[in-house]
């Protein structure tokens, strides 16, 4: 499903070039779930940026399916992530002006008739447990409302690969395990999932755990077949 070859990403100061990721190749089957771990710095988030077409690449290629994502102009990588990559926030990334239900579906509005976005939003929330909090702002729910919003919107377009950048860093255990068993059922239904976390005892839920430092892929281990 995913390829990445020699990807390097670098960022240059005025005084110095720092490289981000030193020359990082995977494979990632249809279906895995990877989990990354690695220490702060490490380039984990910078990984996820590159790998969604947020962030370009310096050297390398990252295929998905029929798409080089590093060669892909603007508006294909738009269209790669509108239509098969869904994105769940460290920090949610919630309009705070909004509700719940409008902050899972206007990312799509422009693309899709209002109606419809806003049965499937409806739909979404109640699958993470805040069907009773469709009409609360961001600033009436709690951390792990908002994540739990913030996975309903990266579901809003049936994502093939589910990306999370540290998930449940910022929850409590209560909200961490709800959310940990959320994405184990979407795993089940067949997403490939590719979660960064400073949390080791996550990795227990995943195919294959990654461990990231310096830029490099230090060691790669199955979990379960």
């Amino acid at each position: 499903m995913l390829q990445l070859r020699d990807m390097k990403k670098r960022y240059k100061s005025a005084t110095e070039t720092i490289e981000i990721l030193a020359g990082i190749t995977i494979s990632i089957e249809k279906g895995q779930w990877i989990t990354l771990t690695g220490p702060s710095g490490s380039g984990k988030t910078t990984f996820l940026k590159c790998l969604s077409g947020i962030e370009p690449i310096d050297e390398g290629d990252i295929l998905f399916e029929d798409i080089s994502v590093s060669k892909a102009t603007e508006e294909e990588k738009r269209t790669f992530r509108r239509e098969k990559l869904g994105y769940i926030f460290q920090d949610y990334k919630l309009f705070d002006q909004f509700d719940a239900l409008t902050n899972v579906f206007i990312p799509l509005l422009p693309f899709e008739e209002q109606h419809v976005l806003e049965k499937r939003a409806n739909e979404l929330l109640e699958k993470v447990g805040l069907g009773h909090r469709t009409t609360h702002l961001p600033s009436q729910l709690s951390g792990g409302e908002k994540q739990r919003v913030g996975i309903a919107r990266a579901l809003m377009n049936h994502p093939s690969l589910l990306i999370c950048d540290e998930p449940t860093g910022n929850l409590d255990n209560a909200s961490r395990n709800a959310i940990m068993g959320l994405l184990k059922t979407l795993h089940q239904e067949g997403t490939t999932i590719i979660l960064v976390t400073h949390d080791t005892g996550l990795a227990a839920y995943g195919d294959r755990l990654i461990e990231m430092k310096d830029g490099y892929v230090y060691s790669s281990e199955v979990i379960k077949n």
